[in-house]
């Protein structure tokens, strides 16, 4: 049988990285996010639940803490037993003339269950120039900061309504400057109108530069819209079985290492990606490891012995 080798390019494609916004109907909103080959394992996916705790270790620990009371109630335990020996002599004679109980609760009860962990992991991968810097790097760095970072609003010296309000206010002091000058023309000297004029419109462009440059910052996509569609959460893939659904984007990190073309153009950049769960960590968290599973039982039919791994290498 002809070896023909590993397909090279399929490995990379089973690598790489796929990010997705899903909506509320579970739906793939448009193209990829961004995808990228990674450039490191992936890792270590911890998963668990939060120490359990007993419940009356809880409440002997609370009157533990606090203080005299606690002391006053573990005491009263002692207390109440002594009052039942006193009254029992015989059952006092039975355990012994000399029985001391101490004030120390002691706790005997099954642990409970009382939360688990939320996910988290960093994926490390590459935007290589294959054919276009613009088409493979740049292009797939902007899709991804614009899904993940907010945008904010012009400043409202920009938006309409203010600039009309600002026409309005103008024409005001217009009328104020008109009315000092009629008013005081024949009292003031002229440039003590002008000085109290300066003073009035001054105030007026310290107003109009504290709002002026004022802006509001928009949700970004991945917690809002995406294509003109609400996005219930970010998705990511891996190959055709790791897949993470109910998670957000917290970070995004890209080295750009050398420039490469003229005025400063870069040909690849290395980008982390932080995600974190977005729900509590459930079996549904690593829910694509039983994917696997359901997928093997579905092929097993047809699946031969003869069909192995290293039977794909025997000559």
């Amino acid at each position: 049988m002809e070896n023909s080798g590993l397909n090279i390019e399929k490995i990379r494609e089973n690598n790489k990285l796929r990010v997705m916004a899903i909506d509320v109907n579970n739906q793939k909103i448009g193209n990829d996010i961004f995808s990228a080959y990674l450039t490191s394992p992936l890792g270590g996916f911890g998963t668990g639940v939060k120490e359990p705790s007993s419940l009356t270790k809880e409440i002997g620990d609370f009157i533990g803490s606090l203080g005299i009371i606690g002391r006053a109630l573990e005491g009263s335990v002692a207390v109440k037993v002594q009052e039942f020996l006193g009254k029992n002599p015989a059952v006092k004679s039975f355990l012994g003339q000399g029985f001391e109980m101490s004030s120390v609760l002691n706790y005997n009860y099954n642990y409970r269950f009382t939360d688990v962990e939320e996910f988290k992991h960093t994926f490390k991968c590459e935007l290589v120039t294959k054919d276009d810097y613009i088409t493979d790097v740049i292009e797939p760095l902007w899709n991804l900061l614009t899904y993940v970072m907010p945008d904010e609003t012009p400043p409202l010296s920009e938006v309409k309504v203010v600039q009309k309000a600002e026409a309005k206010v103008s024409e005001g002091y217009k009328i104020i400057k008109d009315t000092v000058k009629t008013a005081t023309g024949n009292i003031l000297e002229q440039d003590t109108v002008q000085k109290l004029w300066d003073l009035i419109e001054g105030m007026g462009q310290e107003v109009k530069d504290m709002y002026g440059g004022l802006s509001v910052i928009t949700k970004p996509p991945q917690l809002s819209v995406y294509n003109n569609r609400h996005v219930s959460h970010t998705r990511l893939l891996v190959g055709n079985y790791v897949q993470l659904d109910n998670v957000i984007i917290t970070g995004v990190d890209f080295d750009i290492p050398y420039l490469f073309y003229e005025d400063g153009l870069f040909d690849k950049v290395g980008v982390s990606i932080s995600v974190a769960g977005n729900r509590k960590m459930t079996l549904k968290t690593h829910k694509w490891v039983n994917d696997i599973l359901m997928r093997k039982r579905s092929i097993d039919a047809t699946w031969t012995s003869t069909n192995t791994l290293n039977s794909l290498f025997e000559s």
